[in-house]
C-alpha cells in the first residue's frame, strides 16, 4: 500500500474515524494521547505490513535500536561515545545489508551468491531519522525520550514512512499533544493538501512516466528530439512524483495535528545549483548539511577542505539515493557543480565587488542554465546503467533519426509549471487563504466546496489508472 493506492483513502478514513471515536468518548488528555498513539502505531505497522510483513519486522528492530541507544547515552554518560557510535554503526549496517549488499557483491566481489536481499520500503528515510535522533541526544540538544510508544511512533508514523520528509525527533515529539483531538480545521486543510499531492502524482507524474519509460527502455529506437523531450519529461516527472508524495504526507499529517515543513520550494526556478539544493528535497539537504557536511568540517578548515567536504557529502548523498554507480556519478556531478559555483561566486566578487548584483536577463539565463544542468544530471539518476545513460546522451547530441513522438502532456505540464512559477514570483504576500504555500479553500462556503469537488472530479477524469509506485519509495 502507498499513499496513492486506491485502498489508502478507505484506510485513512478508518484510522481517522477510529481515532475520533476514541477521543470523543475519552476526556483525559493524557489517556487520549497515549491510546491514540497506540492506535496510529498499530495502523502504521498494518500499513507497512500490507506491502510485506518482513518490512514491519525490520522497522521494529530498527526502532528498538533507536529507543534503547539514546536511553543508554543518558544513563551511562561515561560511555556515551561508545554507545552512540555503536547505535549509529548498527543502523548503518542494517541499511548497508538490505540496500547495498547486492551492489557491493556485484561491484567488488567475485562470489556467486543466490542470496536474495529484499529492500524494505522507506528504509533510507527512517534510518536517517533514527541517526539524527541519536546524534541530537548525544550532542545534548534534547533529552532522550523515555516513552516507548512515542519513539516507535516517530519511526513508523505512516504518512512519512515510505518517502519522508525526514522529520527531526524533537519537532515530532513536541507535536504529539496535538493527537488529543482531531480538529475539523486540520481535516479541512489536510485533505486539500493531500489531494493537491494526489493530483501531482496520478495525473501529472504517472502520465509522464508512460512516455519516459518507453524512451529510456529503448532510446536507440527514437530520434534525438524525442529523447531530449523524454529527459525534460523525467525532470518534470520526478518533481511531480516526489513533491506530490511530500504534499500527501504533509496533508495526512496535518489531519492528525502535525505540521511538517514543506519539502520543496519551487526548485526549478533556482538561479544556481546551490540554490537548487536549498529548494529540492529540503529535509534531506538539511540532514546532509547538519549530520555529514558540518561533522566533516564544513567550511571551517580552509577552502580546499570545504570543497572536499562538499564533494564527499554529495557523493554519499548520491549513494543514499540508490545502490548503483549511476547514483554515485549523479552525486559526484552535483558535488563538482557546487564547487564550481563557489569558485565562480568568489571570482564574481573579485571582479564585480557585489555578488548579489544581477538583472532580469541574467536571472532568466541562470534559471534556464540551472534547469538544463539539473535535467542532464537526471539522466544518470533515471538510467538503469551507464550504457543506458550513454545511449540517452548520445541520442540527444547525435541528431539521429528514429521514432518521433513529442509527448503533448509534457508541453502542457511545462507550460503549466512555468505559469505557476511566474505567479509565485509576482504573487502578493500570502494571506490566510494559504497554508505553507498551499492554496486552501474554505469548504464551509459553496464556492470553496464547489472548487474542491471540481478539483477531485478533475483528478478522477485525468488520472492514470496504472499501478505506479512513488520513485523515492524505492530508496
Amino acid at each position: 500500500m502507498s499513499l496513492s493506492n486506491f485502498f489508502f483513502l478507505p484506510f485513512l478514513l478508518i484510522v481517522t474515524f477510529v481515532c475520533w471515536l476514541l477521543q470523543y468518548f475519552l476526556k483525559d488528555d493524557k489517556k487520549k494521547q497515549n491510546l491514540t498513539s497506540w492506535l496510529i502505531l498499530i495502523f502504521s505497522y498494518v500499513f507497512i505490513g500490507c506491502n510485506n510483513y518482513n518490512y514491519a519486522v525490520i522497522l521494529f528492530i530498527t526502532s528498538l535500536i533507536t529507543y534503547y541507544v539514546p536511553l543508554g547515552i543518558k544513563k551511562y554518560a561515561e560511555k556515551r561515545n561508545i554507545i552512540a557510535n555503536s547505535g549509529i554503526v548498527s543502523l548503518l549496517l542494517i541499511l548497508g545489508i538490505f540496500k547495498y549488499y547486492d551492489f557491493f557483491i556485484k561491484s567488488f566481489g567475485s562470489i556467486n551468491t543466490s542470496i536474495k536481499i529484499i529492500l524494505p520500503l522507506g528504509i533510507s528515510f527512517y534510518i536517517f531519522s533514527a541517526i539524527s535522533y541519536i546524534i541530537d541526544v548525544y550532542r545534548k540538544k534534547y533529552e532522550a525520550n523515555t516513552s516507548f510508544i512515542e519513539v516507535f511512533l516517530y519511526m513508523a508514523f505512516f504518512p512519512k514512512l515510505l518517502a519522508g520528509p525526514i522529520v527531526r525527533a524533537d519537532k515530532f515529539f513536541n507535536q504529539l499533544p496535538c493527537l488529543n483531538s482531531i480538529k475539523s480545521k486540520n481535516l479541512e486543510i489536510g485533505i486539500q493538501i493531500f489531494f493537491i499531492g494526489l493530483f501531482k502524482k496520478i495525473v501529472l507524474a504517472d502520465r509522464l512516466a508512460v512516455f519516459v519509460d518507453d524512451v529510456f527502455y529503448s532510446p536507440v529506437a527514437y530520434d534525438s528530439l524525442t529523447i531530449f523531450w523524454a529527459v525534460i519529461s523525467y525532470t518534470l516527472q520526478i518533481y511531480f512524483d516526489f513533491s506530490g508524495y511530500s504534499d500527501m504526507a504533509i496533508g495526512v499529517s496535518k489531519i492528525f495535528g502535525f505540521e511538517f515543513d514543506a519539502n520543496f520550494n519551487y526548485p526549478y526556478i533556482s538561479k544556481n545549483i546551490t540554490e537548487f539544493w536549498k529548494r529540492w528535497h529540503i529535509s534531506l539537504s538539511s540532514w546532509l548539511q547538519e549530520y555529514l557536511y558540518y561533522p566533516l568540517g564544513g567550511n571551517r578548515k580552509g577552502k580546499v577542505r570545504t570543497y572536499l567536504n562538499l564533494f564527499i557529502t554529495m557523493l554519499l548523498g548520491g549513494l543514499w539515493h540508490g545502490a548503483a554507480w549511476t547514483f554515485v556519478l549523479w552525486g559526484a556531478i552535483h558535488g563538482f557543480a557546487l564547487i564550481i559555483h563557489k569558485l565562480f561566486m568568489q571570482l564574481k566578487v573579485k571582479l564585480l565587488g557585489d555578488k548579489n548584483a544581477t538583472n532580469t536577463l541574467w536571472s532568466s539565463f541562470s534559471i534556464l542554465l540551472t534547469f538544463v544542468f539539473v535535467s542532464f544530471c537526471w539522466i544518470f539518476f533515471r538510467a538503469d546503467c551507464f550504457s543506458n545513460a550513454v545511449d540517452i546522451i548520445n541520442g540527444i547530441v547525435s541528431n539521429k533519426s528514429g521514432v518521433s513522438h513529442l509527448y503533448s502532456w509534457t508541453l502542457l505540464f511545462l507550460i503549466g509549471i512555468i505559469i505557476n512559477h511566474i505567479i509565485e514570483v509576482f504573487k502578493p504576500q500570502r494571506n490566510n487563504e494559504y497554508f505553507q504555500g498551499y492554496k486552501i479553500q474554505d469548504l464551509s462556503t459553496i464556492k470553496g466546496l464547489t472548487i474542491f469537488m471540481t478539483f477531485i472530479g478533475l483528478i478522477m477524469f485525468l488520472c492514470y489508472v496504472g499501478d505506479t509506485f512513488f520513485i523515492y519509495g524505492n530508496f
